[in-house]
């Protein structure tokens, strides 16, 4: 299967609360790719405290032009993270996890590390995983368990 790119379209909760640019949704200011700088970015989430979390759920493979009764198993998944803190001479450090659509983990925590701020935005590609138990051998993904993905992203520096 060729690779596949699913955006976020819904909120499950934002708490302690990011800020959000424009509108009431965190998803809805994520689901776009801003080639631009974050001062020139009016879609995004901020935060000007650690310890914000927030909870976003993500297309189905239906809504991006997969049938899933066309696949037997999906190869990996992988989450990707543009963020940054333009703020001159800080860092940051966020932490993604993988859920289910009924919020179980999925995918253990994993870490952006210290990332220092820059004027753009930074790519974080977290790692490339083909099973769906939390890291354990497996044998890929279903398109179920795809349909209803969620990622929570945790500012934690």
């Amino acid at each position: 299967m060729p690779t596949v790119n699913i955006l976020p379209n819904e909120d499950h909760s934002n708490s302690p609360a990011w800020t959000i640019s424009t509108g009431s949704d965190v998803y809805a200011v994520l689901d776009d790719d801003h080639a631009g700088n974050p001062t020139s970015d009016s879609s995004q989430i901020t935060a000007t405290a650690n310890n914000k979390l927030c909870d976003i759920g993500f297309q189905s493979l239906a809504d991006v032009g997969v049938d899933t009764d066309d696949i037997d198993t999906i190869d990996s998944v992988q989450g990707v993270i543009k963020a940054n803190n333009y703020d001159r001479g800080k860092n940051y450090e966020l932490r993604m996890r993988i859920l289910s659509g009924v919020g179980v983990e999925l995918w253990g925590q994993e870490s952006t590390g210290t990332v220092n701020a820059t004027n753009s935005w930074d790519t974080h590609t977290f790692t490339q995983r083909d099973g769906y138990d939390s890291g354990h051998a497996s044998s890929g993904w279903s398109g179920s368990q795809i349909n209803g993905i969620r990622m929570e992203i945790e500012l934690t520096a």
